[in-house]
């Protein structure tokens, strides 16, 4: 089961996941996500609080940064849970995800 709170502000729009993403919430979890993806401002997405991610997670992820770059805009992961960093690393997804305070940390435009 995974949440999602809307922590927008004036400058960005800002997404809170927390629970699971992983191949089970996935048909739902696409959904819930992809009506703040395509616009041209920044989105911002925060992972601290998930605790289980899987390649269908990972793909989420992606699909949301196609449709943010589509829409001419920002896609950056304001931060990650230990178990998310782990995959994004075994994966190397690190510089394509982006991440805030990570060596890798580069808004992808």
């Amino acid at each position: 089961m995974f949440t999602l709170e809307d922590r927008s502000t004036a400058d960005a729009c800002v997404l809170a996941l927390a629970g699971e993403m992983t191949i089970y919430e996935s048909g739902q979890l696409w959904p819930a996500v992809k009506p703040f993806a395509g616009s041209q401002g920044d989105l911002r997405v925060d992972l601290t609080a998930v605790g289980e991610i899987d390649s269908a997670g990972i793909q989420v992820l992606l699909m949301i940064r196609g449709e943010q770059q589509r829409g001419g805009g920002t896609f950056l992961v304001t931060g990650w849970s230990e178990p998310v960093r782990e995959v994004v690393d075994a994966m190397n997804l690190g510089a394509t995800l982006g991440s805030a305070g990570t060596a890798d940390a580069t808004p992808l435009l």
